[in-house]
């Protein structure tokens, strides 16, 4: 076999270099995309506050809000307080927010923690494993995720949010109202993308049509 010249490396070298930019762009335009592909998992356990073991998939036929947080992070933390109002004002037979904490100290550090700040509103709910975590496809906390009644993920935020602002009041009482019909106007399907996208979420691709 010959040995390669100058040039012929040179070629190569550039080749690779380009196919390397490429892919690095091709994840910063996911990235930054405000579409994703659904990435949940509805076999994932957890435990209730009264120790009973549960499955994402019982909360099917609400819209739910799943949190993945732990106590020892401070965006959680200092968020959870909005959460419990977004629950206080939205939660019910329609709609339900799941803070699924990832604490390896379990549901006593949880508790220690709600009656710290004051949450009243909000179930307690730990992760049967840290592997929930990855198959809900987790890699940053807090990240969480917007279930439909039919089980499919509608969308992500990663990172901390003021879940009880107008805005994300009204995303949600969106949502929750399309939720289950067949075909949406181009009028409500154009004020559910703007409003998620203000609000710093990131929809499922395909979802039905139901955002795209």
């Amino acid at each position: 076999m010959s040995k390669l010249g100058p040039i012929e490396l040179e070629v190569i070298t550039g080749t690779i270099r380009s196919a390397e930019v490429e892919i690095e762009a091709a994840v910063e335009r996911a990235a930054r995309s405000p579409m994703i592909r659904d990435q949940h998992d509805y076999r994932v356990g957890l435990y209730d506050a009264k120790g009973r073991k549960l499955k994402l998939d019982d909360f099917r036929g609400k819209v739910v809000l799943l949190n993945v947080w732990a106590t020892w992070c401070i965006p959680c933390r200092e968020e959870m307080p909005t959460l419990d109002a977004l629950d206080a004002q939205l939660g019910g037979t329609a709609f339900v927010v799941i803070p699924l904490s990832i604490d390896r100290a379990g549901l006593p550090a949880v508790k220690r923690f709600y009656d710290e700040i004051g949450i009243t509103h909000l179930g307690m709910y730990l992760a049967e494993s840290i592997r929930a975590q990855f198959a809900l496809g987790v890699f940053g906390l807090p990240t969480t995720i917007l279930i439909g009644r039919d089980g499919r993920e509608l969308g992500r935020l990663v990172g901390p949010a003021e879940w009880n602002s107008p805005a994300m009041i009204a995303f949600f009482q969106a949502v929750v109202a399309s939720e289950g019909k067949r075909a949406l106007s181009g009028r409500t399907r154009e004020h559910i993308t703007v409003t998620a996208s203000r609000c710093g979420w990131r929809m499922v691709l395909g979802r039905n049509g139901w955002l795209l």
